[in-house]
């Protein structure tokens, strides 16, 4: 069965270049090589070299399915990322807040024990000085 295209339309296509890619290009790169061309070449096909002498077309509908596919599917994985950092600053601003609230409390009793440290220096000459009295 012949495409259902008109003749003028099988004449243009067989005038034009065709773009012809090797068997291993990723879907990705074939998209963006799709988007390169100019605007009336769009939707021409795009054939796919499988080997020395075998060739096949790749339907540009079913190519764009993929590359949305695979966009949506990146879209995913960067959702996840994005929530993975999200959860681990968190985590990081608790401990953050724990340490904050450890080094509170060590430092009020130390500073409060370096603050008597004059006083308590100061009562023990004068214990001192009391005892050598009463000897």
């Amino acid at each position: 069965m012949v495409l259902e295209r008109s003749i003028e339309t099988l004449y243009r296509f067989a005038e034009t270049e065709i773009l012809v890619l090797p068997n291993d290009t990723l879907v990705v790169d074939v998209a963006r090589k799709l988007w390169k061309r100019s605007p009336e070449l769009l939707y021409e096909p795009i054939v796919l070299k499988i080997s020395s002498g075998a060739y096949s077309l790749i339907d540009i509908h079913q190519l764009l399915v993929a590359k949305s596919h695979i966009h949506q599917l990146a879209i995913q994985l960067l959702h996840q990322q994005t929530q993975s950092q999200l959860i681990q600053t968190e985590k990081l601003a608790s401990l953050g807040q724990i340490l904050a609230g450890v080094a509170h409390e060590i430092k009020n009793p130390v500073g409060c024990i370096l603050g008597n440290t004059n006083f308590l220096f100061n009562y023990y000459q004068d214990l001192n000085q009391l005892f050598n009295a009463y000897e």
